[in-house]
Parts: structure tokens; sequence; C-alpha cells
């Protein structure tokens, strides 16, 4: 087990429900664009999550304008990139997993 992290027996650990719209904090105080509805922000903490539990790390954004990759921490800065919740956001028509440079 690493240290700081709680022993979670191989299942992802999501982070409590976040309001539809939530008051600043310290995440978002100041910027706006990263509240989205919750039902996003489920969907992206459960796909982030998931990509954690089968190998992947956290990635950067491809360029601005660009949706985040999944794997981008998108809760405290997404660095010039639109919300993603889906590791594949074109799909069924471009059923190929969208990825952003690797963070080392």
């Amino acid at each position: 087990m690493r240290r700081g992290r709680p022993a979670h027996r191989g299942l992802p650990l999501l982070p409590p429900a976040r309001p539809a719209h939530p008051q600043p904090g310290p995440l978002a105080a100041g910027r706006p664009q990263l509240r989205r509805p919750l039902d996003d922000y489920r969907a992206f903490a459960l796909n982030h999550e998931l990509g954690h539990q089968i190998g992947y790390g956290h990635e950067a954004c491809p360029a601005a304008g660009q949706p985040a990759p999944v794997m981008q921490q998108q809760s405290t800065d997404r660095k010039g990139c639109t919300p993603n919740p889906w590791p594949y956001p074109q799909a069924p028509t471009t059923p190929t997993l969208y990825r952003g440079p690797a963070i080392p």
C-alpha cells in the first residue's frame, strides 16, 4: 500500500458527489469554467478512476479548445481543453481511445 492512500482491495475510490452548481471553493475559486453538471462529473470521476485501475496514468491537454482526455486531471485545471467525461467521446463513429500526452 502506498503511503497516504487507503487500502481499497482493487476497487476504484470515487470522490463524494459534488453539487450540480458548486460554490467556489479551493479548486474552483475564481474559475467558473471548471464547473460542470453533476452527471458529467460522476461519469468523469468513474472513467478516470477506472482508467487508473487498468494501468493508465495522467495525461495532458493535447491542444487548447480540444476535449480533455479522460485521464487529464480535469477538476483542477484543464489547461485550455474543454470538459470531457468519456474515454471514447466520438463513439460509435470513431471508436478510438482519445488520448493526450502522457505526464511523467
